[in-house]
């Protein structure tokens, strides 16, 4: 691991784009590298010195270096090593300590990013988009739906639009925080220039100005309401055009039931429809009921 030939393996490790995560993981061997930092050979600790910043700049290297022990002690040390002098190689050892630390007290104040919490439905609302209907007066023909056209797709905001030339109106699809109000600007500032030519520009004064209303969407509770009590009031009036089946007489038998009208037939219900039958019918009829009650 002392060799020379070991650390520019190391160093080539670090600079492959593919290669440098396995050298990362590998703690064993950045601690080594660590160790190395206090060698008596200048040429050995600088190599170590140059793998480690290459490591530094590699996505994730300096959280790695920063919790390997003993990184920031073995460079103060030699930072402290060449305040009284020393030679060209020990201060260049020393600028390139300082270097390293330097870049990893930045990224430690700095601190790792902190994750910004989102709430799904809350930016689903933020940025839905929304419709504006738009009752438009005064448009007569193509060319001032191409008028409002451009002026509307100038707003900042402003998604899509989707005239319906028969009802005059546009539905202005925008971002949530565009007021309304801008886009009803932007139509009242049309000029109508069907009038124009090619060499003079000039406005027909004789037709309507171009303006728009803000179409408000019936509240859905309301129409609901509005729906339930015309089926109530529906039902009812049906109810009083039903006709009620009649009710039972007072002299009504409740033990003599009428099959083709269900319901019970009178006390002299037998007399007359059997007129015909002779006394002994009425008195078994007699004997019957008073036997039965």
């Amino acid at each position: 691991m002392c060799g020379i030939e070991a650390l520019e393996e190391v160093k080539k490790l670090a600079e492959d784009d593919s290669k440098y995560v396995a050298l990362i993981n590998d703690k064993t061997t950045l601690h080594g590298l660590v160790l190395l930092l206090s060698n008596k050979n200048n040429t050995i600790v600088s190599s170590v010195l140059e793998t480690l910043k290459i490591i530094s700049g590699r996505p994730g290297g300096n959280d790695t270096l920063q919790s390997l022990l003993g990184l920031n002690e073995q460079l103060n040390e030699l930072i402290k090593s060449t305040e009284s002098g020393g030679s060209v190689a020990a201060q260049s050892i020393s600028r390139s300590a300082e270097e390293l630390l330097a870049l990893l007290n930045c990224s430690n104040r700095q601190g790792p990013p902190r994750p910004i919490k989102t709430n799904p439905e809350k930016s689903h609302r933020t940025f839905r988009p929304k419709n504006v209907v738009l009752q438009l007066r005064g448009i007569t023909d193509e060319d001032d739906i191409e008028i409002v056209c451009a002026k509307l797709l100038k707003i900042r905001g402003v998604v899509s639009i989707t005239f319906q030339f028969q009802k005059h109106r546009v539905i202005v699809c925008t971002v949530p925080s565009l007021d309304p109000e801008c886009l009803i600007h932007a139509v009242s500032s049309v000029k109508n220039n069907s009038g124009q030519s090619n060499d003079t520009c000039q406005t027909d004064l004789t037709r309507p100005t171009i303006t728009a209303q803000i179409v408000k969407k019936k509240h859905r509770a309301q129409s609901l309401c509005r729906h339930s009590s015309f089926s109530g009031s529906k039902y009812r009036q049906n109810l009083r055009n039903t006709e009620i089946p009649p009710y039972l007489e007072d002299d009504a038998d409740l033990f003599e039931v009428d099959e083709t009208r269900a319901a019970p037939k009178l006390m002299d219900a037998p007399i007359k429809s059997d007129s015909s039958k002779g006394p002994i019918s009425w008195l078994s009829d007699f004997l019957e009921k008073s036997l039965f009650w």
